[in-house]
């Protein structure tokens, strides 16, 4: 995504074509997937319990994918992140008032999204490091949103270098690419397992961080519509960690 014309993305899709759109209501599914646990932690940090918070969740992301609320994505200005996360807040404020919940999604699935998935949510959640009592629940959805996203790049990553038979190799050089230089195996080591030159793990772990950085744009580039916010929203993913 370099000068030029930003390429179409997923998220401007959405807001490009009319509601009524196939098109546009395929592309937003594939892209709440990504942000199911974050917008479910969001939820448990309001008070929710499990099954509220997994109704809740399942319930709003349906609605999202309806015409109605692709209708109004094309209105609003913004990331698909700040979208999803203004639209949660203003659909459990709604559900409050009405006292009402649309179970499971009013009878909406989302897309590949099976039953294990969503009650593997709750087991995930119950290993999330506590990191304060003061931290609010949009901080907990950002830091959710950032690791998901990384995820994400390390699977694709992986997968890219796996069909390349070097899969154990990016295996090996992952832990320089996410720990403390102090914490992760030298490059000595790691050639020394592989039959290679310290000179040839250092090229390789260079251009596996090179196409981590791609990957990330591209990863991010699926929820924005422009490059200032493709920077921006990086600049946001690592302070999501810093805080």
């Amino acid at each position: 995504m370099g000068g030029g014309q930003f390429p179409s993305t997923r998220w401007s899709l959405v807001r490009a074509v009319s509601a009524d759109d196939t098109l546009a209501a395929t592309a937003l599914a594939e892209l709440c997937k990504t942000y199911w646990y974050p917008l479910y932690v969001f939820a448990r940090r309001t008070g929710l319990t499990a099954p509220d918070a997994e109704d809740a969740t399942q319930g709003f992301l349906a609605r999202v994918i309806e015409k109605e609320m692709i209708a109004r994505a094309r209105e609003e200005l913004g990331t698909l992140r700040s979208f999803l996360l203004r639209g949660l807040k203003n659909y459990l404020a709604n559900e409050r008032k009405a006292r009402h919940r649309t179970k499971r999604g009013g009878g909406h699935l989302l897309v590949s999204l099976d039953a294990d998935a969503i009650a593997s949510a709750e087991r995930r959640y119950q290993f999330e490091p506590d990191t304060g009592t003061n931290d609010s629940p949009d901080q907990w959805f950002e830091r959710r949103w950032a690791t998901t996203v990384l995820e994400n790049v390390f699977a694709t990553l992986r997968d890219e270098y796996g069909q390349a038979d070097k899969g154990a190799l990016f295996d090996a050089l992952k832990p320089t690419l996410t720990s403390a230089r102090g914490d992760s195996p030298t490059y000595a080591a790691i050639g020394d397992s592989f039959a290679m030159t310290e000179a040839a793990v250092k090229l390789v772990a260079f251009r596996m961080r090179q196409r981590f950085r791609d990957i990330l744009r591209e990863q991010v580039g699926q929820t924005v519509q422009t490059e200032r916010e493709v920077n921006e929203e990086i600049l946001a993913l690592f302070r999501a960690f810093a805080r």
